[in-house]
């Protein structure tokens, strides 16, 4: 009993005598501890990186050809649910190419006017912003800092002063720009209007012209390179624009074609000033895609794509549309051939990954589905 006495009276005197340093060594413990439970619990890379990308592509909504394409045949398809597929047989065949993509539905996709030397080609995603491609699609890169949105239904792509001008739309920020590949990026107006397309004048580098559709206030054009936007509506029946077109002899002609939701295509003759009807033998009044030949002024054909009636052509400027589609339905996006002149080709994008392509211009269609398998 003696002994455990004294070993109780020491042991008190040296907790005693020590107690600063064990109260020290408490909070040092349970600091460390805090800070590994806060390093557990945290998400340092918010970015998905594992995109569980469907092999099956649902809509097809955007098909872009490279401007070389008599001679790399390349065409990139952007899809719902599995990303980005890439032919480089001319649509014959195609392969998913989604290495650093963080978004498995593909707005929109634009090839750079100089893919022959940069290779370069954009992509907008619904949730994820921009991407970029400098290798033909072979990887990518998120280029979306200074963005205000992440959701980019549509990209425009002009080279200008040795770099690339890129206009970015979104349905919920406006119209943003980058004058320099994406490196960075700015506000240029509109940032109520739900932006739905935009198309530059095929001569931006002399008239800075860019024309926009909105799915609410109808159509703006900016003649200063997207400083301002003027509302550009007279004659139009529907605000709720989903396509445009521009005749590459724009300058000379001054006419764009604009599909809406609700009223069919309309044609203005005056740069935008005025819009007048142009959809007799349409069936469908939602045009959600509209390509023009490369040699409007002395082919004037135009081609639209609607959500119930398939693809249209017409051969006289607007004034009048027939079927072409054997009895297809839902058409998302068309695509010309740069050559179309000669080699006649066009594609057009449809539901469940269908792709549509034509050697004739129209008058027969063969068919694939995009599948990653």
């Amino acid at each position: 009993m003696e002994i455990q006495k004294l070993i109780d009276i020491y042991l008190q005197k040296t907790l005693k005598k020590n107690r600063n340093y064990f109260f020290v060594f408490f909070i040092f413990i349970l600091t460390a501890f805090s800070i590994s439970c806060a390093n557990f619990d945290s998400n340092p890379d918010p970015t998905p990186t594992n995109i569980p990308f469907s092999k099956e592509a649902d809509r097809v909504l955007s098909l872009s050809i490279s401007p070389d394409f008599y001679s790399d045949k390349t065409i990139f398809a952007g899809t719902e649910k599995a990303g980005i597929f890439r032919s480089t047989d001319s649509g014959i065949t195609w392969k998913q190419t989604n290495n650093g993509i963080t978004d498995n539905d593909v707005l929109t996709t634009v090839v750079s006017p100089n893919f022959k030397n940069d290779k370069t080609i954009f992509a907008g995603t619904r949730s994820a912003g921009i991407f970029i491609s400098r290798n033909r699609g072979d990887s990518w890169e998120n280029i979306s800092q200074g963005l205000g949105t992440k959701n980019i239904p549509t990209l425009t792509v002009i080279s200008s002063n040795n770099d690339l001008w890129i206009f970015a739309g979104s349905t919920i920020g406006g119209i943003y720009k980058s004058t320099n590949s994406g490196i960075t990026w700015k506000s240029s107006g509109l940032p109520d209007s739900n932006i739905m397309v935009t198309v530059p004048s095929p001569h931006f580098t002399d008239d800075l012209t860019i024309i926009t559709g909105s799915g609410r206030d109808g159509i703006y054009i900016s003649k200063d390179g997207g400083s301002n936007w003027e509302s550009s509506n007279t004659g139009l029946g529907d605000k709720f624009i989903l396509s445009l077109a521009v005749s590459p002899d724009f300058s000379n002609d001054n006419t764009i074609f604009a599909g809406t939701k609700w009223d069919g295509v309309y044609r203005s003759v005056d740069k935008g000033k005025s819009w007048m009807k142009a959809s007799s033998g349409t069936i469908s009044k939602r045009i959600q895609a509209l390509a023009i030949s490369p040699v409007y002024s002395d082919d004037p054909k135009i081609f639209c794509g609607t959500v119930s009636g398939g693809i249209f052509i017409s051969n006289n400027q607007g004034q009048s549309w027939d079927p072409i589609s054997q009895g297809l339905n839902a058409i998302n996006t068309i695509a010309i051939s740069p050559t179309f002149s000669s080699d006649e080709i066009l594609f057009a994008g449809s539901d469940n990954g269908l792709i549509l392509r034509s050697k004739d211009g129209g008058k027969n269609w063969e068919e694939s589905i995009l599948s990653g398998k």
